[in-house]
């Protein structure tokens, strides 16, 4: 399921004990990556240079295209990445290791902004030379849904669209899993740890690994597509597994008890 066989050895991580006393980042099944607006070791403020990854597997952050700064106390007071959708700018990773496998949890705590350009990508992953949003083994996870306020998400040829119109420059915990083995209820998709939409998932293909994900932007034909996010998202987590409720819940009293609700 994995690019590489070491990520499967250790695909449940041990707890993160966040500093300041913050609550303990939980075990997961499958983190792959992890990213956070509160990790003393990103590089650059008012132009964001590079993320770490919190997981440990080393998959740290570039930018791509321009600005996107490090707003010091955006989100209920704390750190976020400010993304602008006219800056052209995306957090990107290159050779990201999704596996081969068919299912997923990708879940982000932000808002969107009313700059978010029509189908701008929150989160987006597309194999090499594919779309995110029609490209096999690809899937835009987390997108504004055309010109309205809705979240929307679209992998191969399952689209789940408009699953929920948010309000804008509201804080939400988004949370999306993908089972492609369950052709019923493959795909659900949860704000605020509340279950908004469930879909069935018959053409979830299996991811092909080694592409480009993208936070902040889309990836058309390979390559960062600059159809941008506008808003703040404080910290991104991406797991090659379906949560366990147990785990579902205690992710979303890291993310409550670390960023506000």
């Amino acid at each position: 399921m994995f690019h590489n066989r070491r990520l499967l050895n250790a695909a449940v991580r041990r707890p993160f004990v966040a500093s300041g006393g913050g609550p303990a980042f939980p075990s997961l099944t499958g983190l792959v990556g992890r990213w956070r607006a509160n990790d003393p070791g990103i590089v650059g403020t008012t132009t964001i240079t590079s993320v770490p990854d919190s997981s440990g597997n080393s998959l740290t952050l570039s930018n791509s295209g321009g600005a996107v700064a490090l707003n010091p106390t955006g989100y209920n007071g704390h750190p976020a990445f400010q993304f602008t959708a006219t800056n052209n700018g995306a957090l990107v990773r290159s050779s990201f290791p999704i596996g081969t496998g068919n299912k997923a949890t990708v879940a982000f705590v932000g808002q969107m902004l009313t700059g978010t350009e029509s189908y701008g990508g929150a989160v987006a992953y597309a194999a090499s030379g594919q779309n995110d949003y029609n490209g096999t083994g690809s899937a835009l996870f987390f997108g504004r849904n055309g010109a309205s306020n809705g979240i929307d998400s679209r992998a191969d040829t399952l689209w789940v669209d408009n699953f929920s119109n948010i309000t804008l420059a509201t804080n939400y915990r988004f949370l999306l899993t993908y089972d492609g083995d369950d052709t019923a209820t493959g795909c659900k998709v949860y704000i605020n740890n509340s279950l908004t939409t469930t879909t069935g998932a018959p053409g979830l293909n299996t991811f092909l690994s080694g592409g480009l994900l993208a936070i902040g932007g889309r990836v058309t034909a390979g390559a960062i597509d600059y159809t941008g996010w506008d808003g703040l998202i404080t910290e991104v987590v991406f797991c090659t597994a379906v949560l366990t409720t147990t785990e579902r819940n205690n992710l979303d009293t890291y993310f409550t008890g670390t960023w506000g609700s």
